[in-house]
């Protein structure tokens, strides 16, 4: 007799998840139409900033259009969130510009861990740092952040900020900001809830990133070098009102050329020092009343344009915002802004921008909102200049934002 071993029943294969419908998919996005008008002294700026040796006035100028007013999609985004696990989120989101081509813009998933109090993301996702950077167009007073906080230099149009495209070789008058094409980037973030109460939150996030920001062809790591940035933000509820305190922290590094090319030779990187903390307050009222301030400052070892490395550059900024309702569907606001990027060595003018900003606000529908908006640059169009560049210029937007 032969004895053979007892083999055990094979496990059954698990079943494959039941296929996402469209009914499971959450689907929301808006777009933003707007003309702007920009006035002051010598606009339209047809000898532009970079003397008219580009192909249209517009290059180098104060403005989309580069006459004096002009139409835009100023945004028109499409965003997917999609529940691929009981646990598991993933999101896209496509961004429609008229002044650029089609970008992803949020590419990433989210992953809550057990206990429900943590939640760790991966991909192409928003910097936790400060108020403006990390906060949508759907809840700020304007689309545009603050020039120490914001992505791109159309929050500054009444500002010179076009470049060379020569590195080592500084555009004098130019400023780019901060977080310069970085409201979003690439890496791995861990948020915790430390205080879960309702009326008494505290919500801490480490993120890891490349610290390059996000390029339409996608953008990788150019240096070897991760960037940290780290926030700790508490919110209590007192009643009516809200009072919230956040504060955050950038250390990272980017790539710089350390002079201008010699007879042709473009000179060696540097890893140009980023590093500052930032301090946001904020309080709101269940009538729609705000008052919110936010200050940055530390080290960025580069010039105001992005084109040469400088050891020990300091940079700083900050905005104050008062918001007042006239009615459930109406509000008004004030906003002073002020951006400091440092001044490159023997520099002979001061590269501080100052914006004062008013505006407002008509709820139309539930799902549209109308801004109008008054921007008026304190300090002038290019600070080298001496010229009519040296005016100070204003602008009016009057934009619809349409929800869904």
């Amino acid at each position: 007799m032969i004895l053979t071993s007892i083999q055990a029943p094979p496990a059954p294969t698990p079943a494959a998840p039941p296929p996402l419908t469209i009914n499971q998919v959450r689907i929301s996005g808006l777009i933003q139409t707007r003309i702007e008008t920009v006035f002051g002294q010598n606009v339209p700026f047809h000898d532009t900033a970079i003397s008219g040796i580009g192909l249209r006035p517009g290059w180098g100028g104060a403005n989309v259009g580069g006459a004096q007013s002009g139409f835009m999609v100023r945004n028109g985004n499409v965003r997917f969130d999609v529940p691929a696990a009981v646990n598991q989120t993933v999101t896209f989101q496509l961004d429609f510009p008229s002044y650029g081509p089609a970008t992803i813009r949020d590419a990433f998933v989210a992953l809550r861990l057990p206990g429900g109090r943590s939640t760790v993301t991966a991909g192409q996702f928003i910097p936790q740092f400060g108020y403006e950077l990390r906060s949508s167009g759907r809840v700020r007073e304007t689309d545009e952040r603050a020039m120490a906080f914001s992505d791109s230099a159309m929050s500054s149009i009444t500002f010179r900020s076009n470049t060379t495209g020569v590195g080592g070789l500084v555009n004098p008058g130019s400023v780019l900001p901060f977080f310069s094409g970085q409201d979003r980037d690439q890496g791995i973030q861990l948020q915790h809830l430390v205080r879960p109460q309702a009326n008494d939150q505290a919500l801490a996030t480490v993120s890891v990133i490349n610290g390059e920001g996000r390029d339409v062809a996608g953008m990788q790591n150019q240096n070897g070098l991760f960037d940290m940035v780290g926030r700790f933000e508490r919110s209590h509820v007192f009643g009516k009102r809200t009072d919230t305190i956040g504060m955050s922290g950038y250390y990272g590094h980017l790539a710089a050329r350390t002079a201008a090319p010699t007879d042709g030779i473009p000179m060696p990187f540097a890893n140009a020092a980023r590093r500052v903390a930032g301090i946001d307050v904020r309080r709101s009222w269940t009538s729609g009343r705000e008052v919110r301030f936010e200050y940055m400052m530390g080290e960025f070892e580069i010039s105001p344009d992005r084109a040469l490395y400088i050891p020990r550059n300091r940079v700083s900024g900050y905005y104050g915002v008062y918001r007042y309702p006239l009615d459930h569907r109406s509000s008004v606001f004030c906003k002073y802004d002020v951006y400091n990027p440092g001044n490159p060595p023997g520099t002979t003018f001061d590269d501080s921008r100052k914006l004062l900003t008013a505006g407002f606000l008509q709820r139309l529908q539930p799902n549209t909102l109308l801004r109008v908006i008054w921007l008026q640059g304190l300090t002038p169009f290019d600070p080298s200049a001496r010229n009519g560049y040296r005016a100070r210029v204003g602008s009016l937007n009057v934009e619809l934002q349409v929800e869904f």
